[in-house]
């Protein structure tokens, strides 16, 4: 199917400027709308705009073609206020990134902001937004949103935002409200415009914002920016269109998908895409979203493809201890342009859980920790990735932590393979055999956040430290000796991790310096962007003797790569010795005494020197800390894992349920966190003898049963009537379907009207079949427990054996 963005936008528009567009303007709102006039929400967003503090503004409204109202009140408030325009559209597009787009290239302003119909602005949300951009000199922001989430009750509310520390977040969920999201507009020609393709329509805002995240400073600003109410309202984005999280995390995966989102490539993008080898749950999606717009102007008639398809990507999840960090994004990281990156997903619902290939549990130091007993319990292939020896760390009372060697040694020995990120740390626990299969991965050089060498102008110095606390605490004195002396011919600069220890330090000496105070983040991307236009000369790198740094990576050196500066470090571990044979050494080296570390400073003072520096450091991790480090891992998995079909992921998926159901039936819940719970599966411990018996596990809301028929390749004729009833026996759905309707071995989508309060309750479904050709009988697949392979098997209808109908909720 090839609908492009053009053919939607083609002759579909009417532009109306508002009586001042010819003034440019610092701040655009774009605000696409469909559906809020007559329930008043239109009118109490736009006067929220109007209300605003800050007035050098314009507003531009995407009409999508409303037809209660709205466009009369839009007509009214451009007389009102000379700054508001409007695109109207003759045909209902339905698509908002696509709205975005014709509105961004209508705005005029330095920065790009939003306004939604079911939105009310505080009055100075733009006012203080601005200002706090400014003072960090951040490319983009986001604030809180108090969100209304009860339609019966208006006075309920929770204010959702996203620390910023734990940006890298973003990679598995979005938790910022997309109207409190402003941006200078140029970082589009980066970062590209809001992804148009039909799987990401609900989810473009969090695409977007994920992409900003990657490659420019975003900082959270902690301004109460908005309410917001759209959860209250059934036919909001989020309540209406169709979404799939495992086709989503399939698509991001698309190689150069980015690029195809700039301005040059936009009105190409083929909404409807898909790759040669997209599996068969990418493309179903693909068909029910076919469905779901068939009565939209812009889609024409398609032709199925039939095509050899897998069930599921190649997929390989990796999951964090705790929040992610660079323990994690320096290795699996979607800033490196190599395509092995696109295997791995941060996603941590158990649907993407059960499909993957296997699960990389990166830093966990709990043996017992809920997370490994539930991978375990499914039998999912899972690998234990260490970036610091804790058992060693706990040796050296470094750290304090519940764990022994024999307890990593009882686990270590169950999982598929442990990993390791430096060579002496990999060689030291091989030689110890706790686990047959261990493997070396290093950073990786994330190529794309490089940035330009910096130059040193008008004898101003900066220097950044980028490590842990732990390593500058010890030396604070020593340094600041350091920087008086350097301070004595430039002007010098020093970027340093906010903490209030330190500030103490420093307002309590001396200083011929300055000090620049950036805040803490877990995230790579938001250190390496925080830093990025602060024209950085040298990163140093002090540490304090401990066993464990021998164990460490060579990861400072990326960091002041990728920041274009030379790299100062301690004459120690791991920078003293060749940690390959190619390796060139491209830093200088420093005991940790003043006269050595102001002679290294020095001599990086010259540009010429400094850059060259720089240049073969740049040469040098390209090489060293490339992607390659993964294959061997890789070609392990896909050998050593089963490749997941239908079959093994609703194993997987019921295991993960029962685990869900377990927990929270011992009160155990309540104490830890269990990734997953939320998702719309379907647990079915037993089936009756008359009716087919389901029950909810811990799905809410659901307007869709998928029940998998078998018709064993033949064509079946005839009719099949479909009953469904609540546990109180009250029919709640009743249809006829054609048999000739049901492909062998796909699921078959039953629509009923909205379910609400589901959560925990019983539902029958009942089947009545009229066979034209009693020859070829349908089937529906059910798990039976008494084949010791468990193996799907195909039954016929009656009898049905004690076992399980593999069933789906959306």
């Amino acid at each position: 199917m090839d609908v492009r963005v053009k053919d939607i936008i083609k002759d579909n528009s009417i532009w109306l400027p508002s009586q001042d567009y010819n003034e440019k303007k610092k701040l655009s709102i774009l605000m696409p709308t469909f559906g809020r006039g007559k329930n008043g929400f239109f009118k109490r967003a736009v006067t929220s705009y109007i209300e605003q503090t800050f007035k050098d503004t314009e507003l531009i409204i995407v009409d999508d073609a409303n037809v209660d109202g709205t466009s009369e009140q839009i007509d009214e408030f451009m007389k009102q206020d000379k700054r508001i325009s409007c695109i109207r559209h003759k045909q209902n597009i339905g698509l908002p990134a696509i709205s975005i787009y014709e509105a961004i290239k209508k705005a005029r302003g330095e920065y790009i902001g939003f306004l939604f119909d079911d939105c009310v602005l505080y009055p100075s949300a733009y006012e203080r937004t601005l200002r706090r951009m400014e003072e960090e000199g951040a490319q983009a922001s986001y604030g809180r949103v108090s969100v209304y989430t009860d339609k019966d009750d208006m006075s309920k509310s929770k204010e959702v935002y996203c620390r910023e520390e734990y940006l890298d977040n973003l990679e598995i969920t979005n938790s910022i409200g997309n109207i409190s999201i402003i941006f200078k507009k140029d970082i589009l020609e980066t970062v590209g415009y809001f992804d148009p393709h039909v799987c990401l329509t609900r989810l473009t805002d969090w695409d977007f914002i994920t992409r900003v995240k990657r490659k420019f400073h975003l900082i959270e600003t902690g301004i109460l920016f908005a309410k917001e109410y759209g959860v209250t309202q059934r036919n909001s984005l989020g309540n209406s269109y169709l979404v799939n999280l495992l086709a989503v995390d399939e698509y991001l995966k698309i190689p150069n998908r980015e690029k195809k989102l700039l301005l040059n490539n936009y009105e190409e993008i083929n909404i409807f895409s898909e790759e040669e080898n997209s599996s068969y749950n990418f493309s179903s999606e693909i068909k029910k979203i076919l469905d779901f717009f068939k009565n939209k102007y812009w889609l024409s008639e398609f032709q199925n493809k039939h095509k050899e398809i897998n069930f599921f990507d190649d997929n390989i999840t990796v999951l964090c201890s705790g929040p992610i960090s660079s323990s994690s994004t320096l290795i699996f990281s979607k800033n490196c342009s190599d395509t092995t990156q696109n295997l791995f997903s941060y996603v941590n619902m158990d649907k993407n859980i059960a499909r993957s290939r296997a699960v990389i549990l990166v830093r966990e130091t709990n043996m017992n920790s809920v997370l490994l007993k539930k991978l375990e319990y499914a039998r999912i292939p899972t690998y234990l990735l260490w970036d610091d020896d804790f058992l060693l760390l706990i040796k050296e009372k470094v750290l304090s932590l519940p764990l022994t060697e024999n307890d990593f040694k009882k686990v270590a020995k169950k999982l598929n393979g442990l990993i390791f990120t430096s060579k002496n740390f990999y060689e030291n626990y091989k030689a110890k055999t706790y686990n047959p299969n261990n493997y070396l991965v290093e950073p990786i050089y994330a190529d794309k956040l490089e940035k330009k060498i910096s130059l040193i102008e008008n004898n101003k110095l900066n220097i950044a430290f980028t490590g842990g606390l732990w390593r500058i605490k010890n030396f604070i004195n020593t340094l600041i000796d350091i920087l008086n002396n350097i301070g004595k011919d430039k002007d010098v600069t020093l970027y340093l991790l906010r903490d209030k220890g330190l500030q103490d330090v420093f307002n309590e000496t001396k200083i011929n310096f300055s000090v620049k105070w950036y805040d803490i983040t877990s995230s790579y991307d938001q250190l390496i962007n925080k830093l990025s236009n602060k024209n950085i000369h040298i990163v140093i790198h002090p540490a304090q003797e401990i066993g464990n740094n021998v164990n460490k990576t060579k990861n400072a050196l990326i960091t002041a790569s990728l920041l274009g500066a030379a790299l100062i470090t301690t004459d120690g571990a791991p920078y003293n010795v060749k940690d390959s044979v190619e390796d060139c050494m491209p830093y200088l080296l420093a005991s940790n005494e003043e006269k050595y570390w102001v002679d290294a400073i020095k001599k990086m003072l010259d540009d010429k020197a400094r850059i060259e520096m720089v240049k073969k450091a740049r040469d040098y991790c390209k090489k060293r800390y490339s992607a390659r480090c993964l294959d061997n891992l890789i070609k392990d998995i896909f050998e050593k894992t089963p490749k997941v079909d239908i079959n093994l992921y609703s194993e997987r998926l019921e295991k993960l349920a029962f685990f869900v159901g377990k927990m929270t039936e011992s009160q155990y819940f309540n104490k830890l966190m269990i990734d997953g719970f939320g998702e719309d599966i379907i647990a079915t411990p037993k089936i009756d003898k008359v009716l087919r018996t389901f029950f909810i596990a811990d799905k809410n809301e659901f307007s869709t049963v998928s029940i998998i028929f078998g018709t064993h390749e033949k064509r079946s004729q005839g009719t099949c009537k479909i009953e469904i009833f609540n546990e109180k026996n009250t029919k709640i759905h009743n249809e006829i379907i054609s048999l000739e309707e049901i492909i062998d071995n796909k699921f078959f989508g039953i629509n009923l009207q909205d379910v609400e309060n589901a959560m925990g309750k019983k539902f029958y479904i009942s089947f009545e079949f009229n066979y034209t050709n009693t020859q070829n009988k349908v089937s529906i697949y059910e798990r039976n427990y008494k084949y010791s392979n468990n193996r799907i098997i195909r039954n016929l209808i009656k009898p049905f054996r004690k076992s399980e109908i593999y069933v789906s909720l959306s």
